[in-house]
Protein backbone atom coordinates (compact mmCIF):
# COMPACT_ATOMS: atom_id res chain seq x y z
CA UNK A 1 0.00 0.00 0.00
CA UNK A 2 2.89 2.30 0.97
CA UNK A 3 4.72 1.67 -2.28
CA UNK A 4 1.50 2.45 -4.08
CA UNK A 5 0.86 6.09 -2.21
CA UNK A 6 4.35 6.82 -3.50
CA UNK A 7 4.44 5.67 -6.57
CA UNK A 8 1.19 8.04 -6.94
CA UNK A 9 2.92 10.91 -5.38
CA UNK A 10 5.65 10.54 -7.67
CA UNK A 11 3.26 10.62 -10.66
CA UNK A 12 1.44 13.87 -9.40
CA UNK A 13 4.80 15.11 -8.85
CA UNK A 14 5.76 14.36 -12.15
CA UNK A 15 2.54 15.96 -13.73
CA UNK A 16 3.10 18.90 -11.60
CA UNK A 17 6.44 19.26 -12.79
CA UNK A 18 5.14 19.25 -16.77
CA UNK A 19 2.99 21.34 -16.35
CA UNK A 20 5.02 24.01 -15.01
CA UNK A 21 5.50 27.37 -16.98
CA UNK A 22 2.97 25.59 -19.26
CA UNK A 23 0.58 28.10 -21.89
CA UNK A 24 -2.35 28.60 -20.60
CA UNK A 25 -4.96 30.24 -22.65
CA UNK A 26 -7.43 32.88 -22.64
CA UNK A 27 -10.09 34.39 -24.60
CA UNK A 28 -12.14 37.41 -25.37
CA UNK A 29 -14.77 35.70 -27.63
CA UNK A 30 -17.23 32.76 -27.70
CA UNK A 31 -16.56 30.76 -30.77
CA UNK A 32 -14.91 33.43 -32.73
CA UNK A 33 -17.37 36.07 -31.38
CA UNK A 34 -17.08 39.00 -29.10
CA UNK A 35 -18.22 38.65 -25.43
CA UNK A 36 -19.85 41.37 -24.10
CA UNK A 37 -17.70 42.96 -21.77
CA UNK A 38 -14.09 41.86 -20.88
CA UNK A 39 -15.84 40.33 -17.25
CA UNK A 40 -17.30 37.72 -19.04
CA UNK A 41 -13.59 36.07 -19.77
CA UNK A 42 -12.91 33.69 -18.11
CA UNK A 43 -9.68 33.84 -16.24
CA UNK A 44 -10.40 30.95 -13.40
CA UNK A 45 -7.65 28.01 -14.88
CA UNK A 46 -5.34 31.02 -15.24
CA UNK A 47 -5.16 32.32 -11.83
CA UNK A 48 -5.13 28.78 -10.28
CA UNK A 49 -2.10 28.19 -11.65
CA UNK A 50 -0.70 31.71 -11.27
CA UNK A 51 3.02 31.82 -10.14
CA UNK A 52 3.86 35.11 -8.49
CA UNK A 53 7.29 34.61 -8.41
CA UNK A 54 7.62 34.52 -12.00
CA UNK A 55 7.32 37.50 -14.91
CA UNK A 56 4.63 36.94 -17.56
CA UNK A 57 4.95 36.44 -20.94
CA UNK A 58 1.16 37.25 -22.89
CA UNK A 59 1.20 36.14 -26.20
CA UNK A 60 -0.85 37.96 -28.80
CA UNK A 61 -1.49 36.81 -32.49
CA UNK A 62 -2.46 38.28 -35.43
CA UNK A 63 -4.92 38.12 -38.89
CA UNK A 64 -6.65 35.22 -39.66
CA UNK A 65 -5.63 32.68 -36.91
CA UNK A 66 -8.58 31.18 -35.17
CA UNK A 67 -8.05 29.46 -31.44
CA UNK A 68 -6.03 26.41 -32.19
CA UNK A 69 -4.03 27.81 -34.78
CA UNK A 70 -3.05 30.18 -32.27
CA UNK A 71 -2.41 27.67 -29.44
CA UNK A 72 0.28 26.18 -31.56
CA UNK A 73 1.74 29.05 -32.52
CA UNK A 74 2.15 30.06 -28.83
CA UNK A 75 2.96 26.14 -27.28
CA UNK A 76 5.70 26.85 -30.43
CA UNK A 77 6.75 29.94 -28.85
CA UNK A 78 7.19 28.93 -25.14
CA UNK A 79 9.20 25.99 -25.70
CA UNK A 80 11.88 28.33 -27.69
CA UNK A 81 11.53 30.76 -24.47
CA UNK A 82 11.49 28.19 -22.08
CA UNK A 83 15.06 27.11 -23.33
CA UNK A 84 16.22 30.36 -22.77
CA UNK A 85 14.55 32.01 -19.80
CA UNK A 86 12.60 29.01 -17.95
CA UNK A 87 9.73 29.35 -15.65
CA UNK A 88 7.42 31.61 -16.37
CA UNK A 89 3.51 32.32 -16.87
CA UNK A 90 3.34 31.89 -20.04
CA UNK A 91 0.15 32.94 -21.67
CA UNK A 92 -1.88 32.57 -24.58
CA UNK A 93 -4.13 35.44 -25.73
CA UNK A 94 -6.84 34.81 -28.30
CA UNK A 95 -9.43 37.56 -29.86
CA UNK A 96 -11.66 36.74 -33.14
CA UNK A 97 -9.49 37.73 -36.04
CA UNK A 98 -10.36 35.18 -38.85
CA UNK A 99 -12.54 36.74 -40.52
CA UNK A 100 -13.52 37.50 -44.09
CA UNK A 101 -12.64 41.14 -44.57
CA UNK A 102 -9.80 43.09 -43.16
CA UNK A 103 -11.49 45.96 -42.25
CA UNK A 104 -13.61 43.35 -39.79
CA UNK A 105 -10.54 42.36 -38.44
CA UNK A 106 -8.92 46.02 -38.09
CA UNK A 107 -12.34 46.64 -36.11
CA UNK A 108 -12.09 43.57 -33.99
CA UNK A 109 -8.36 44.84 -33.27
CA UNK A 110 -9.48 48.10 -31.79
CA UNK A 111 -12.07 46.36 -29.80
CA UNK A 112 -9.46 43.41 -28.30
CA UNK A 113 -7.56 46.08 -26.62
CA UNK A 114 -10.11 46.26 -23.29
CA UNK A 115 -10.41 42.75 -23.15
CA UNK A 116 -6.46 42.69 -23.08
CA UNK A 117 -6.18 44.62 -20.61
CA UNK A 118 -8.74 43.15 -18.49
CA UNK A 119 -6.36 40.39 -18.56
CA UNK A 120 -3.62 42.44 -17.82
CA UNK A 121 -5.13 44.42 -15.11
CA UNK A 122 -6.05 40.93 -13.14
CA UNK A 123 -2.60 39.67 -13.38
CA UNK A 124 -1.38 42.89 -12.01
CA UNK A 125 -3.23 42.58 -9.08
CA UNK A 126 -2.26 38.78 -8.71
CA UNK A 127 0.98 39.99 -8.28
CA UNK A 128 0.17 42.39 -5.53
CA UNK A 129 3.43 44.10 -4.11
CA UNK A 130 6.00 41.92 -6.10
CA UNK A 131 7.74 43.55 -8.84
CA UNK A 132 7.70 40.67 -10.94
CA UNK A 133 6.35 42.13 -14.69
CA UNK A 134 4.47 41.10 -17.84
CA UNK A 135 6.03 40.93 -20.59
CA UNK A 136 4.33 41.41 -24.41
CA UNK A 137 4.89 39.58 -27.64
CA UNK A 138 2.47 40.12 -30.21
CA UNK A 139 2.62 39.26 -34.14
CA UNK A 140 1.08 41.45 -37.48
CA UNK A 141 -2.28 42.94 -36.15
CA UNK A 142 -1.87 41.59 -32.47
CA UNK A 143 0.31 44.58 -32.40
CA UNK A 144 -3.09 47.29 -33.02
CA UNK A 145 -4.61 44.97 -30.31
CA UNK A 146 -1.56 46.34 -27.65
CA UNK A 147 -1.66 49.36 -28.67
CA UNK A 148 -5.43 50.01 -27.84
CA UNK A 149 -4.79 48.82 -24.77
CA UNK A 150 -1.87 50.87 -23.97
CA UNK A 151 -3.79 54.32 -24.57
CA UNK A 152 -6.68 53.12 -21.91
CA UNK A 153 -6.39 55.30 -19.01
CA UNK A 154 -6.26 51.85 -16.86
CA UNK A 155 -3.04 50.81 -18.80
CA UNK A 156 -0.95 52.84 -16.00
CA UNK A 157 -1.32 50.50 -13.56
CA UNK A 158 -0.24 47.18 -14.72
CA UNK A 159 3.24 45.97 -13.49
CA UNK A 160 4.57 46.70 -17.50
CA UNK A 161 7.95 45.06 -18.73
CA UNK A 162 8.48 44.90 -22.21
CA UNK A 163 6.51 45.03 -25.42
CA UNK A 164 7.87 42.62 -28.30
CA UNK A 165 6.50 43.64 -31.67
CA UNK A 166 7.04 41.37 -34.42
CA UNK A 167 5.95 42.34 -37.93
CA UNK A 168 3.79 44.90 -36.59
CA UNK A 169 0.79 45.51 -39.16
CA UNK A 170 -0.01 49.58 -38.00
CA UNK A 171 2.16 52.70 -39.47
CA UNK A 172 5.54 53.45 -38.79
CA UNK A 173 4.40 56.79 -37.29
CA UNK A 174 1.77 54.94 -34.79
CA UNK A 175 3.63 56.16 -31.74
CA UNK A 176 3.35 59.98 -32.93
CA UNK A 177 0.11 59.59 -34.58
CA UNK A 178 -3.02 57.18 -33.89
CA UNK A 179 -1.53 55.71 -30.56
CA UNK A 180 0.53 58.84 -29.78
CA UNK A 181 2.06 58.43 -26.37
CA UNK A 182 1.59 54.88 -26.06
CA UNK A 183 5.44 54.22 -26.52
CA UNK A 184 5.91 56.13 -22.88
CA UNK A 185 3.92 53.15 -20.82
CA UNK A 186 5.90 50.17 -21.16
CA UNK A 187 9.60 49.75 -19.37
CA UNK A 188 10.59 49.65 -23.37
CA UNK A 189 9.41 48.64 -26.72
CA UNK A 190 10.98 46.35 -29.33
CA UNK A 191 9.63 46.53 -33.01
CA UNK A 192 11.53 43.61 -35.06
CA UNK A 193 10.97 44.38 -38.96
CA UNK A 194 12.08 42.87 -41.84
CA UNK A 195 11.69 43.94 -45.76
CA UNK A 196 11.38 40.77 -46.63
CA UNK A 197 8.19 40.03 -45.65
CA UNK A 198 5.63 39.77 -48.40
CA UNK A 199 2.45 39.17 -46.41
CA UNK A 200 2.63 42.49 -44.65
CA UNK A 201 2.83 44.47 -47.98
CA UNK A 202 0.10 42.48 -49.42
CA UNK A 203 -1.85 42.82 -45.86
CA UNK A 204 -1.11 46.63 -45.42
CA UNK A 205 -2.12 46.92 -49.29
CA UNK A 206 -5.51 45.84 -48.02
CA UNK A 207 -5.77 48.42 -45.34
CA UNK A 208 -4.67 51.30 -47.65
CA UNK A 209 -7.43 50.14 -50.31
CA UNK A 210 -9.99 49.96 -47.71
CA UNK A 211 -9.33 53.47 -45.89
CA UNK A 212 -8.08 55.61 -48.61
CA UNK A 213 -11.10 55.14 -51.04
CA UNK A 214 -11.27 59.06 -51.62
CA UNK A 215 -7.57 59.03 -53.22
CA UNK A 216 -8.35 55.95 -55.68
CA UNK A 217 -10.42 58.62 -57.71
CA UNK A 218 -12.29 55.23 -59.37
CA UNK A 219 -14.09 52.48 -58.17
CA UNK A 220 -12.33 48.48 -59.89
CA UNK A 221 -15.67 46.39 -58.86
CA UNK A 222 -14.01 42.88 -59.74
CA UNK A 223 -11.57 43.58 -57.26
CA UNK A 224 -14.13 44.60 -54.82
CA UNK A 225 -15.57 41.58 -55.12
CA UNK A 226 -12.66 39.29 -54.47
CA UNK A 227 -12.26 37.70 -51.14
CA UNK A 228 -8.95 39.09 -48.89
CA UNK A 229 -7.51 35.45 -49.43
CA UNK A 230 -8.05 36.16 -53.20
CA UNK A 231 -6.17 39.83 -53.45
CA UNK A 232 -3.39 38.39 -51.38
CA UNK A 233 -3.06 35.97 -53.80
CA UNK A 234 -3.48 38.39 -56.84
CA UNK A 235 -0.91 41.00 -55.40
CA UNK A 236 1.41 38.19 -54.88
CA UNK A 237 1.68 37.59 -58.19
CA UNK A 238 1.36 40.75 -59.67
CA UNK A 239 4.43 41.75 -57.13
CA UNK A 240 6.55 38.63 -58.25
CA UNK A 241 5.85 40.08 -62.32
CA UNK A 242 6.62 43.61 -61.30
CA UNK A 243 10.36 41.95 -59.70
CA UNK A 244 10.85 39.91 -62.30
CA UNK A 245 10.93 43.18 -64.73
CA UNK A 246 7.20 43.35 -66.12
CA UNK A 247 5.22 46.06 -66.24
CA UNK A 248 1.60 46.72 -64.69
CA UNK A 249 -1.22 45.90 -67.56
CA UNK A 250 -4.28 47.49 -66.31
CA UNK A 251 -5.46 50.67 -64.48
CA UNK A 252 -5.82 48.42 -61.59
CA UNK A 253 -2.62 47.13 -61.75
CA UNK A 254 -0.91 50.32 -61.39
CA UNK A 255 -2.97 51.59 -58.64
CA UNK A 256 -1.94 48.18 -56.84
CA UNK A 257 1.77 48.70 -57.47
CA UNK A 258 1.66 52.06 -56.12
CA UNK A 259 -0.24 50.82 -53.13
CA UNK A 260 2.39 48.28 -52.56
CA UNK A 261 5.31 50.91 -52.91
CA UNK A 262 3.36 52.93 -50.37
CA UNK A 263 3.03 49.87 -47.90
CA UNK A 264 6.09 49.13 -48.14
CA UNK A 265 7.77 52.61 -46.60
CA UNK A 266 4.75 52.89 -44.41
CA UNK A 267 4.12 49.75 -41.99
CA UNK A 268 5.99 49.52 -39.12
CA UNK A 269 6.59 45.80 -39.44
CA UNK A 270 8.59 46.48 -42.99
CA UNK A 271 10.73 49.26 -42.07
CA UNK A 272 10.32 49.86 -38.27
CA UNK A 273 9.26 52.73 -36.41
CA UNK A 274 9.65 56.47 -36.44
CA UNK A 275 12.14 58.11 -33.88
CA UNK A 276 10.60 58.15 -30.56
CA UNK A 277 11.20 57.33 -26.57
CA UNK A 278 11.72 53.86 -25.16
CA UNK A 279 11.13 52.48 -29.00
CA UNK A 280 14.26 50.10 -30.68
CA UNK A 281 14.04 49.03 -33.96
CA UNK A 282 15.45 45.82 -34.66
CA UNK A 283 16.33 44.79 -38.20
CA UNK A 284 15.73 40.85 -38.66
CA UNK A 285 15.43 40.91 -42.30
CA UNK A 286 18.38 37.91 -42.45
CA UNK A 287 16.58 36.17 -40.33
CA UNK A 288 12.86 36.52 -40.88
CA UNK A 289 11.80 35.79 -44.11
CA UNK A 290 8.36 35.67 -44.52
CA UNK A 291 5.54 36.78 -42.08
CA UNK A 292 5.42 33.84 -39.73
CA UNK A 293 7.39 35.25 -36.90
CA UNK A 294 6.40 31.95 -34.81
CA UNK A 295 8.31 30.06 -36.94
CA UNK A 296 11.57 32.27 -36.94
CA UNK A 297 13.29 30.67 -33.91
CA UNK A 298 16.23 32.71 -34.39
CA UNK A 299 13.84 35.73 -33.82
CA UNK A 300 12.55 34.73 -30.58
CA UNK A 301 15.65 33.15 -28.99
CA UNK A 302 16.81 37.18 -29.75
CA UNK A 303 13.49 38.11 -27.86
CA UNK A 304 14.01 35.56 -25.13
CA UNK A 305 17.39 37.25 -24.41
CA UNK A 306 16.00 40.61 -23.92
CA UNK A 307 13.86 39.29 -20.66
CA UNK A 308 17.35 37.65 -19.23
Amino acid sequence: MLKSFLFLMMVFSCLLLAQSGSLIMVRCDNDEEFLESPSQMQLGHLQSSFDTSVDTVVFVHGYMTNFDDARGNFEGAVSVLKSKIGKRNYVGFHWPSKVLWFGTAVTGANTSGRFLLHVLSNISKWYGSSNKRIHLMTHSLGARVLLNALKLNEARYVKWGYCFNMAAAVHNNAYIDSFAGTNEIAQKNYVYYSDRDGVLKYIYTLYYWLFDRNERGREFPDWDQMSDPEKIEYLQKLDQTLQEGGYPQTDLDMYLMETMERASKEAMGLVGSVGVSKVENLNVSDIASSHSYWEHTEVLKKIAEKMQ
